[in-house]
């Protein structure tokens, strides 16, 4: 090699090496939050990178959830041990959480519990279908064997001596919070349940009354009232899900409460129908009553007689029904159906009615 040549490349490697100097001097002039935050800025988004999101429908244990609009975080699944009892054991729940943010702040959520495959599915009616005191419910059938219903009220999830909250809710609330997500203090839930022999779905929609705004205390009347409407307007979204047919690319996605329709009416619960068994009960204490009174009429002669004789079998009877459904209550039923399951916190009456 010339000596120029040499001269060269040597001047080269000095000017590299006098440049990673000045470079490392720079870097270490410069705060720690403030390199942190340039080199999160060349990062993508935390969700796109740390989570799972899904817009559309949901799907979980062969049935489908549709989705109000936007892209949900799904947060922690729990299958827990938490059904109807079959004999000494009870069934298993799925339990699945989903969160819509607005920024860090989280505006809607999702608890979603189902049966698993092959397992109990004989849930009955959820008891807030049949409270008098929430803003809506709606019992649409129930039988011996299947029941849809739904309602809509106002649930506090940090009260002080509550039902049992779900450990998939727990524990997305608290990642929620590792995440720095602010997270309601207070929601209203729109609560749908599904039974039939086969599949059984609860799945909880939860919306910020407040909209983010911890200053604001007020539930008001209209927010209520859209929400009514819509539980009515995607009852058979929900339904078609639970039979898995719902499109899974979006086009079955439920519609935005904000943006429903009040249709004025004065109807705030529906009457449970009158199961299969009970009308059968009904009618045959008539047929009986009926067949005892004619019985003893013609071998007595006597109206007041027959009629006597008719009004003492007729309590007598009642007595002793009452007094066999008595017993029986102490005998455990193999299949006993679930009247509830836990949720995010305390479902009450709320501050303003439609």
């Amino acid at each position: 090699m010339k000596r120029s040549e040499f001269m060269v490349w040597g001047g080269a490697v000095i000017a590299a090496g006098g440049a990673a100097v000045l470079l490392a001097t720079a870097l270490s002039s410069v705060p720690e939050p403030a390199l942190v935050r340039a080199t999160e800025a060349l990062l993508p988004e935390v969700l796109s990178i740390r989570e799972t999101t899904v817009s559309g429908v949901f799907s979980t244990e062969g049935k489908q959830v549709p989705l109000p609009p936007g892209e949900w975080v799904v947060m922690q699944s729990v299958v827990t041990q938490i059904g109807p009892r079959i004999g000494d054991v009870a069934s298993p729940v799925a339990s699945t959480v989903l969160l819509r943010l607005r920024g860090h702040q989280v505006d809607a959520a999702m608890l979603v519990q189902v049966n698993l495959p092959d397992t109990a599915s004989n849930w009955g009616l959820a008891p807030g279908c049949v409270r008098q005191d929430f803003y809506f419910a709606h019992v649409r059938y129930t039988s011996d064997h299947d029941s849809a219903c739904s309602y809509v009220t106002y649930v506090t999830p940090q009260a002080s001596g509550g039902p049992q909250v779900d450990e998939a809710w727990r524990l997305s609330m608290q990642e929620a919070v590792d995440n720095g997500w602010n997270v309601p203090s207070r929601w209203l839930a729109v609560v749908y349940r599904l039974t039939d022999p086969i599949d059984a779905l609860q799945v909880r929609y939860l919306f910020d009354p407040a909209h983010g705004d911890a200053r604001q205390n007020d539930v008001a009347a209209d927010q209520v009232a859209r929400l009514v409407a819509w539980s009515e307007a995607s009852w058979w979204k929900i339904q078609f899900g639970v039979r898995d047919r719902l499109r899974p690319k979006g086009t079955d996605a439920l519609a935005d409460p904000a943006f429903m329709r009040v249709v004025p009416s004065s109807r705030t619960i529906a009457p449970k129908p009158m199961s299969r068994s009970e009308l059968r009960t009904m009618t045959n204490q008539m047929i009986g009553g009926l067949t005892g009174f004619t019985v003893a009429y013609v071998y007595l002669g006597s109206l007041a007689a027959a009629s006597t004789l008719s009004v003492a079998a007729s309590v007598a009877g009642s007595a002793l029904s009452y007094a066999e459904d008595w017993a029986w209550g102490f005998v455990p039923d193999p299949a006993a159906k679930l009247h509830e399951l836990p949720g995010i916190g305390l479902e009450q009456p709320g501050p303003s009615r439609p």
